[in-house]
C-alpha cells in the first residue's frame, strides 16, 4: 500500500462533494478519482480528481486502495460488492443497503476477503453526540429507564432518487441515523419494534413518517419519531432531539443541525435545573457553508476512522455488523407498520465480524 491511501469516490452529488472535501482535510489518505453521476466531471475539476468513465473502471483501478460509495441507497449493495470483489476496502454511506439479504452479502464478502467495510454513521463523530455517549457510559445519571427521540424536519422528502420506491423510505434513509445513535449510545441491541408509518404529504407511495416504539435487550424502551414533512413553520427545537430518563437524572440531547446542538443534564440531589455541558454551532447545508469546517468535521473524522482501521487492522467505529443491524431494525419498523403488530429483531447474524 502506498504511503498515502488512494481513494476513489463513487457518486458526485451532495455527499460525494462532502467526502471529496473531507479527504482534502485528512492525513494518510487522498481522494484521486471520481465516477458515477452527471456531475462527476464538475466534481473532478473542483477538487483536482480524475473523472473515470464508469464505476466498473474505477473499481478495477490497481492504483486505488479504497472506495467511498455515496450513490443512491438502492445501488449501495451492487457497487460495494463490485469494489470488494476488485480487492478494495469500502466505506459506504448509510444505509448500507435496502434489504437484509444485500447487507449480509456485503458484510460476508468483506470478511471473506479480509477487507474493511465501514458504514458512514458520521453522527457518532459530532461533538455533542460523543459527549452524550461519554456521559451515558460514565454512569452518573444511573441506569437509563426510557428515552424519547425525534427527528423532525420540513421542506419535503427531497427529489429524484429519494422518492424512488427502491429507496424504501425516509426512516431507512435518514431515520437510520437516530436508530444507530441510540444503539451506540446505550451500547445495546434493539430486540423488538412496533411502528406506525405512512406516505404523508407526498404523491408517491413511499414512507415519509414513522413513529416507532422500540425495546432493547435488558428492558430499556423508548420511542423514535422520524419525518421530514413538517408544514411550515415547523417546530423551533431543531431536527434531532433525544431525551433520556435515568434512575438518577435526565438528559436533553440535541444534535447539531440547522440550529445549534447542545447537551444538558440534571442529576437529582445535585442540580436544581438542567446544566448545559456542551454546545455546537448550527450547520449549513447550502452554498459555501456546506463545506465549512463545523459541518465537514464529522465526515472527515468518520472517514479518518475508516482509514485508520485499514492501516491498524482494527474494526471501524461503525462496521458491517452495525450497518446490518441498523438496517434490520429500520426494515422491522416498516414490517410492523404493514402488519399492525410488534416485530422481533433477530440478533446480529454470524459472519459479519
Amino acid at each position: 500500500m502506498a504511503t498515502s491511501l488512494r481513494v476513489g469516490i463513487i457518486g458526485a452529488g451532495f455527499m460525494g462533494t462532502t467526502y471529496a472535501e473531507a479527504f482534502r482535510r485528512m492525513r494518510a489518505a487522498t481522494a484521486v478519482a471520481v465516477a458515477g453521476g452527471s456531475r462527476a466531471g464538475y466534481l473532478a475539476a473542483q477538487f483536482g480528481l480524475e473523472s473515470v468513465p464508469s464505476v466498473e473502471a474505477l473499481c478495477r483501478r490497481r492504483d486505488i486502495d479504497a472506495v467511498v460509495v455515496t450513490s443512491p441507497h438502492f445501488v449501495h449493495a451492487e457497487q460495494t460488492l463490485l469494489a470488494l470483489r476488485e480487492g478494495k476496502h469500502v466505506f459506504v454511506e448509510k444505509p448500507m443497503a435496502t434489504t437484509r439479504e444485500d447487507g449480509l452479502r456485503m458484510g460476508r464478502e468483506a470478511k471473506k476477503r479480509s477487507l474493511t467495510l465501514a458504514v458512514g454513521y458520521h453522527q457518532r463523530f459530532r461533538h455533542v453526540n460523543r459527549r452524550a455517549f461519554e456521559v451515558l457510559r460514565k454512569g452518573d445519571l444511573g441506569r437509563p429507564i426510557t428515552f424519547q427521540a425525534t427527528q423532525l424536519g420540513g421542506g419535503g422528502f427531497g427529489k429524484g432518487w429519494t422518492q424512488d420506491i427502491r429507496s424504501v423510505g425516509y426512516f431507512l434513509g435518514y431515520g437510520c441515523h437516530v436508530v444507530d445513535m441510540v444503539r451506540w449510545a446505550f451500547d445495546a441491541e434493539i430486540e423488538s419494534v412496533a411502528a406506525q408509518s405512512g406516505a404523508y404529504r407526498i404523491p408517491k407511495p413511499i414512507e415519509t413518517l414513522t413513529n416507532a416504539c422500540v425495546r432493547f435487550r435488558g428492558g430499556l424502551g423508548g420511542t423514535i419519531l422520524s419525518t421530514n414533512i413538517l408544514p411550515k413553520p415547523g417546530f423551533p427545537d431543531g431536527t434531532t432531539m433525544i431525551r433520556v430518563i435515568s434512575e438518577k437524572g435526565v438528559m436533553d440531547w440535541r444534535a447539531a443541525s440547522g440550529l445549534p446542538g447542545f447537551l444538558s443534564i440534571g442529576i437529582e440531589g445535585k442540580d436544581e435545573t438542567l446544566r448545559r455541558i456542551i454546545e455546537e454551532p448550527p450547520l449549513k447545508f447550502a452554498g459555501g457553508g456546506m463545506l465549512a469546517e463545523n459541518r465537514v468535521q464529522a465526515y472527515r473524522d468518520v472517514a479518518q476512522d475508516f482509514v485508520d482501521a485499514i492501516r491498524k487492522g482494527r474494526r471501524p467505529c461503525a462496521d458491517a455488523q452495525d450497518g446490518y443491524q441498523t438496517l434490520s431494525i429500520c426494515l422491522a419498523a416498516m414490517e410492523s407498520a404493514r402488519m399492525g403488530g410488534t416485530v422481533r429483531v433477530p440478533p446480529p447474524p454470524k459472519g459479519l465480524r
